[in-house]
């Protein structure tokens, strides 16, 4: 049995090995087409900087389909928040306005949905709408669609209300909280739900700054607001009577509050974040990801939170918001070494030179440059807890340095990441080098991409002639080759874990930087950008190689795609096709992120497609697993029944069992089991009584399992 098994390990490793870690283009599930009855005005984060503007209803929603929120705007009129909804193959489209009214613009809309019945939440932000109130100051507002209530979307659509008065708060100078970003979770008050609304600060910080339009360093500032409801509250339109509580995040406030001083040099002066929020589905912890802008680290303001040096931190709170705030930071840049400047010698290099040749003759490549680093720079994204409670956080990292005139950026030197953050683990962070690739592994920093051995030198890039080519990779990941439409087109987007299938996209304009370089080349390449897909299969521990898709390759998606969102779920077609929805805006010139309010012309396109992706030459350590556990749910027997039924199921291993029953509104009627159950086959019976102990009706139900980290639902029918 002992060799078997050995042999058995060996085989295993060796088809792994095999593998190509490719995923191949199967099919258009949905061949992409325009959302929009009357093309847009606005091309620029119709989807928000964070969160889902795209989101799937769960399997066992009746009618139920795939919502939307987008910002809209037509020719001569004011920016609209708006709602949309279709099926999944995308038949017709419901759409209309989450509030009718036309003085103000709105926009950064998000969506989350009750996992339960199915309802849609949408946070926005706008000037108030109370009259009177002043222009200059935007509120986040917050409404939902009664969907469960009668299965039509947009009937019930309630009027909206502030999550929180920016107006009256006023007061409390330099805040001013919107960007909001929406998540519904479990919570700890007995057949309710939570539903949090995360806001980022738009005031500024107490940080002079010379190079803020203001003076100061923005604010980096942040609220979480949550509320507890049932599907009665949504369907009697009584959420908006519900108090929300609010909690400021003290990391935040700390580097709000501080004033820049004890910085130990011109480029530790600032202390400013980009991050974005995430809530468990499974256990009510939330978590706070992301990075600090460019040399923005000083240790200064996080003294009084005991915090060390550091470019990236997650923030955990495992009570539903309510407990204390848990830090953990890591620091991936990377600089040269006693102030050593990228360089090698020119002269006399040839495929046989070593690097002990390079070490004399040096030359600094930029010239007056000094102290340069690899620094974090992601800008627009969001993060995502997997099943086993990680948090999964893609980054951007780029070159700057410093000249006499400030701290400079080198756009085309980037390389894009994806940090892992396991609690569970003894080292919590761990980095996946996504493009370019480094010649080693380097677990827990970011090699330049010109040093890609990090071995002090930059790469040298020699033909078979001995003549060299370049110092960098050739092709190297890049929003947009001007400074301004890279900051907007700086975004990266990653799927929440279902089932053990994730999902990471982002635009990459490298081709059509190279076009613009001197000489030219991609001259098909000119206006056109790419959308980067890579997908995992377990639960983000492996991924695939970047997958291309443009419209050079693909004319079905266009003219210059741009601005990607994917849904907050990739689906599982069969056990090697998964399908991935996502949407983005078609337009007719590329880096122009329009937002101004004059605009008459509109010729944006919002864009839905379905594509299907076959995996099964992915690396994947867990196949057996997702095979047994995606099917731990029996079929009920009998069905249909009356007046019982029993519910048989298989647990892989010892796990926290959740099997609740809930009606066709996605109402709770019973809790079956809510413990901790050993590895084996279990059953239970359901006696057709709901929680109070009353006879069910006739009529379709559906229950529903949560165990060793699966989520699976059936049908079943009560007749009488």
């Amino acid at each position: 049995m002992k060799k078997l098994l050995i042999i058995m390990f060996i085989l295993t490793i060796a088809s792994l090995n095999a593998k190509t870690n490719e995923i191949t283009f199967e099919r258009f599930h949905v061949v992409p087409a325009n959302l929009l009855e009357t093309n847009s005005v606005v091309d620029y984060m119709i989807g928000a900087f964070s969160g889902f503007p795209i989101r799937i209803h769960e399997d066992h929603i009746s009618q139920g389909g795939i919502y939307f929120t987008v910002t809209t705007q037509n020719a001569g009129a004011r920016r609209k928040q708006r709602w949309l909804f279709t099926d999944r193959n995308m038949g017709p489209v419901d759409r209309g306005v989450l509030h009718s009214q036309t003085v103000f613009s709105e926009g950064m809309g998000t969506v989350a949905l009750d996992p339960q019945s199915g309802n849609p939440f949408f946070v926005w932000h706008s000037p108030s709408y109370e009259a009177g109130a002043p222009l200059n100051i935007f509120n986040t507002h917050f409404t939902n669609d009664a969907f469960s209530f009668m299965h039509i979307p947009g009937q019930v659509i309630n009027a909206p209300a502030a999550v929180k008065d920016n107006v009256a708060d006023k007061p409390k100078d330099g805040f001013e909280y919107n960007w909001p970003v929406v998540y519904v979770g479990p919570s700890p008050e007995s057949g309710h739900n939570r539903v949090y609304v995360f806001q980022k600060n738009y005031g500024n910080s107490k940080q002079p700054n010379v190079n803020s339009p203001e003076g100061f360093t923005p604010s980096s500032a942040s609220i979480i607001s949550f509320l507890d409801y049932t599907t009665e509250d949504i369907e009697t339109n009584k959420v908006r009577d519900r108090v929300w509580t609010h909690r400021e995040v003290p990391y935040f406030l700390a580097m709000h509050d501080w004033d820049g001083t004890g910085g130990s040099g011109q480029d530790e002066n600032i202390a400013r974040a980009s991050w974005a929020f995430t809530v468990s589905p499974h256990d009510g912890s939330i978590a706070i990801a992301g990075t600090l802008v460019s040399r923005s680290e000083s240790e200064a303001w996080t003294k009084d939170l005991g915090l060390e040096r550091h470019d990236t931190f997650v923030i955990l709170c495992k009570d539903y918001a309510e407990g204390d705030f848990e830090h953990y930071t890591h620091f991936f840049g990377n600089s040269y070494p006693d102030g050593k400047n990228p360089s090698w010698n020119r002269e006399g290099i040839t495929n046989s030179t070593t690097l002990e040749d390079m070490d004399t003759g040096e030359e600094n490549l930029f010239g007056g440059g000094s102290d340069f680093r690899m620094s974090p720079n992601t800008l627009h994204h969001n993060i995502a807890f997997d099943r086993k409670g990680r948090v999964h956080l893609p980054v951007n990292f780029r070159i700057n340095y410093l000249t006499d005139g400030g701290v400079a950026t080198l756009l085309n030197m980037n390389s894009v990441h994806k940090i892992l953050f396991d609690p569970a683990a003894e080292q919590h962070f761990s980095i996946l080098h996504i493009d370019p690739k480094p010649t080693a592994d380097f677990p827990d920093k970011v090699p330049f991409t010109w040093d890609l051995d990090d071995d002090g030198y930059l790469d040298l890039h020699v033909d078979d002639e001995g003549n060299i080519t370049d110092y960098y990779p050739w092709i190297m990941p890049i929003f947009h080759h001007n400074a301004r439409n890279y900051f907007h087109y700086s975004q990266m987007r990653i799927t929440e874990d279902t089932n053990g299938v994730m999902a990471m996209m982002w635009m990459d304009a490298s081709k059509a930087s190279r076009n613009q370089s001197s000489p030219s080349y991609y001259p098909e390449f000119a206006s056109t950008p790419e959308i980067m897909i890579k997908i995992s299969m377990d639960s983000g521990t492996n991924w695939s190689e970047t997958f291309r898709m443009n419209a050079k390759d693909f004319p079905q998606l266009g003219t210059i795609p741009s601005f990607v969102y994917p849904a907050d779920k990739v689906l599982r077609v069969d056990k090697d096709i998964v399908r991935l929805y996502f949407m983005y805006t078609d337009h007719t010139a590329w880096g122009t992120a329009e937002f101004e309010e004059d605009i008459t012309s509109a010729s944006i396109r919002i864009m839905l497609t379905a594509v299907d992706f076959k995996t099964s030459e992915l690396i994947n350590t867990r196949d057996e697993v997702i095979e047994r556990q995606s099917s731990i749910l029996s079929q009920n027997f009998p069905n249909p029944f009356n007046p019982s039924t029993t519910i048989k199921f298989t647990l892989p291993a010892n796990s926290d069992v959740s099997l609740n029953v809930y009606n066709t509104r996605g109402q709770l009627v019973r809790n079956l089991i809510n413990d901790t159950l050993p590895g084996g086959e279990h059953s239970v019976v359901w006696n057709g009584l709901d929680t109070h102990g009353r006879t069910s009706a006739s009529g379709m139900y559906f229950y529903r399992i949560e165990a060793s980290g699966v989520s699976e639902t059936r049908r079943m029918v009560l007749l009488k």
